[in-house]
């Protein structure tokens, strides 16, 4: 996976220099192809890093520096990719270490997903931590986020970043994927999505609907907003037919956790 990623590094570099050079720019395209999701992602989060590295509030914990952590979200990435409901398997997941404690997750252009520390510590289970990192994969795959950049900043914008036009506002686009709510109604298909994932995959849907009822407020679930009882609707799922496994992997989900900076 990490050679993958380098080969990918790479490979955008020379879209971007090759782009760069053109002289048609993008005067007649009017959409925002997969390629240049991968560009503009990518942009978005070397910005990222370097804002962050700045301030020294907020640093990704690197894959090479926790592999134990990094390993086990590939595998439950992979889990999920397998199951019927989703398909997208090119993410980048992130682990966000924040002094600030903040408990949240957002996605950006491209596939890629950070995850903050204290959320992750936040959940019990391995069940609760693939209900989540479904929901945020259904939410990449439906191109949402980029979707969210247009409609802040303009096609033209967007398509000025995917030929390597300079990202010179990273905290209003930081502002816009973390902070600015999804509109209910598309949480709702990225809730279907991973209450499907859970229920094919034999996880206890109970013990999910456990993280809404004992933490209502997260930051994250004001990022992605559902109706006040969706607790007692994920508990109501379970059944003896379609929805009935009991799977929640507590200790494997916590021994993940203790790898990482405590």
């Amino acid at each position: 996976m990490h050679k993958f990623r380098v080969a990918l590094y790479w490979s955008l570099c020379f879209i971007i220099g090759f782009c760069s050079s053109c002289s048609e720019r993008h005067d007649a395209k009017t959409e925002i192809t997969p390629i240049d999701e991968q560009v503009i992602g990518l942009s978005i989060d070397m910005e990222l890093k370097k804002a962050w590295r700045a301030d020294s509030t907020a640093k990704i914990l690197e894959p090479e520096d926790y592999p134990q952590a990094y390993q086990y979200m590939r595998q439950i990435e992979q889990a999920v990719v397998n199951s019927p409901y989703l398909n997208e398997s090119l993410t980048s997941i992130q682990i966000i270490d924040d002094t600030n404690g903040e408990k949240t997750a957002f996605v950006a252009p491209g596939g890629y997903i950070y995850i903050y520390k204290d959320l992750l510590n936040t959940l019990s289970s391995e069940s609760q931590f693939v209900g989540l990192l479904s929901c945020l994969m259904a939410c990449s795959e439906s191109k949402k986020p980029t979707d969210k950049l247009v409609s802040r900043f303009s096609i033209n914008y967007m398509l000025d970043l995917a030929i390597g036009g300079k990202l010179d506002n990273i905290e209003l686009v930081h502002n816009e994927l973390c902070e600015v709510p999804y509109d209910s109604l598309w949480v709702n298909t990225y809730d279907e999505k991973s209450i499907g994932t859970l229920c094919h995959s034999g996880y206890d849907i109970q013990d999910y609907s456990d993280l809404f009822s004992l933490h209502p407020n997260l930051t994250w679930m004001e990022l992605f907003p559902r109706k006040r009882t969706y607790a007692t609707t994920l508990f109501n799922i379970k059944d003896a037919t379609t929805c009935s496994g009991d799977l929640a992997n507590i200790n494997a989900y916590q021994s993940m956790l203790a790898t990482l900076p405590q």
